[in-house]
């Protein structure tokens, strides 16, 4: 791109001389460099422009420029693949110069070639036409008279005569390679990685994973199987009886509306808080019927009847919040995570469904003198997409003195995980 500038001012010069000039034209002065291109117009705060040409503009973006302070003894590594070495040596500087200081950046990157060869094809007629007045110029000079002045000013042309040629051969090589590019529709990549101060560069590394500070996901999914305790064991004692569960039915269900997690310690160490729907089925193994309206809770038992489906169905709204552990935040299909902390929940919902062939499918709503307001603990453990959870709450699920002493245990799997 620099020897097209060069070109192109070279020829200009020479084709504004031969046209203004009476007499004999002086030697035409030959550019040693490009005339700086004057700065883009200023960008917003977050956004570097780097113009290399007319026709290639890189757009960097930081993203949390604004939000996050600047991350000292940073280095980013910069792949560039292209068939031209000095235009990638050239668009390599200029990125890594952009992004020296930047914390979290995109890349736009934009080559127009037709631009380019519109360019090339341009400087090639501007030389065509330099040649035509160079060659006039000298036959006028040769019908003049021969002196010193004019010996050396005929010297000058010719050498002049002699860098339009190169840089036409050059500019028909250039055309040669854009042309055989674009029919191949090659393309430049760029990646782009943060890698620890003073690392080798390594071209064939893949770009990490950015890993936000802050993460939201919406709409998570929970599913295990719903327990109870007395006393710390799932054993009933011989006055509960009756509560004895039916396992296989008894599932937990946990919509979770939204979860965040705020990174705290290099993202190791995070905050994980959220939003959720807690569905908790508590199916009884014996024929035990919950009496509505009674204070305390009364419950009656029919042998006679064998029932299909017999539980205890709670809904309650849960919001956790628990201290999360990351081993590999930034590759989380293989990181190792520990999470633990407390919820508090309030009981929106709670009812009894039986289904037998004597009385068929009945469904009652009632508070069966329940919880309202409910608190535990809550832990998870997985590696990459397994992920554990368990839920427990030293409260009773039954009010004090109305009902019978049961502390809920639900664990279950991560279907849809954060």
């Amino acid at each position: 791109m620099k020897n097209l500038a060069i070109v192109f001012l070279m020829a200009f010069s020479l084709y504004l001389g031969a046209q203004n000039a009476p007499q004999p034209p002086a030697p035409p002065a030959l550019p040693d460099a490009v005339a700086p291109v004057p700065p883009p117009p200023p960008a917003e705060p977050d956004t570097t422009t780097i113009k290399i040409g007319k026709s290639i503009q890189i757009r960097v973006v930081d993203k949390n420029k604004k939000e996050n302070p600047e991350k000292a003894g940073t280095n980013y590594r910069i792949d560039v693949e292209t068939d031209n070495g000095d235009l990638g040596a050239e668009i390599e500087k200029a990125v890594r110069e952009a992004l020296k200081d930047l914390d979290n950046v995109e890349i736009d990157l934009d080559i127009d070639h037709e631009q380019i060869a519109r360019q090339m094809q341009r400087a090639q007629e501007e030389i065509n036409r330099a040649q035509k007045e160079l060659a006039e110029q000298m036959r006028r000079m040769n019908e003049e008279q021969q002196t010193a002045e004019t010996e050396e000013v005929k010297r000058e042309l010719e050498n002049a005569r002699r860098e339009l040629e190169d840089a036409q051969r050059e500019i028909e090589e250039e055309m040669r390679k854009m042309e055989q590019e674009m029919k191949e529709n090659r393309q430049i990549r760029i990646n782009i990685g943060e890698d620890a101060p003073d690392s080798p560069q390594k071209p064939e590394a893949k770009a990490h994973h950015k890993y936000p500070r802050i993460k939201t996901r919406w709409v998570l999914f929970d599913m295990g199987v719903s327990t109870y305790m007395n006393n710390g064991s799932f054993n009933m004692p011989a006055e509960l009886e009756q509560f004895d569960q039916r396992y296989g039915r008894s599932l937990n269900y946990q919509l979770h509306v939204f979860r965040q997690r705020v990174g705290l310690v290099k993202n190791n160490v995070n905050l994980l808080y959220g939003l959720g729907f807690d569905f908790s089925n508590y199916s009884f193994e014996n024929p035990i019927t919950l009496l509505r309206n009674t204070n305390p809770l009364e419950t009656s038992i029919d042998n006679t009847i064998d029932y299909k489906k017999n539980k205890l169905v709670t809904t309650a709204l849960n919001i956790p919040l628990m201290l999360n552990f990351e081993t590999n935040p930034r590759r989380p299909g293989k990181s190792f995570r520990l999470s633990a902390g407390v919820y508090g929940g309030l009981l929106i919902g709670s009812h009894t469904r039986q289904k037998s062939e004597e009385f068929g499918n009945n469904k009652d709503r009632d508070d069966y003198n329940l919880n309202k307001l409910r608190y535990g603990f809550v832990g998870q453990v997985g590696v990459g997409p397994i992920n554990f959870y368990v839920n427990y709450s030293p409260q009773s699920l039954f009010r004090d003195g109305r009902g019978p002493d049961l502390q809920p245990f639900n664990v279950g799997l991560s279907l849809i995980p954060f």
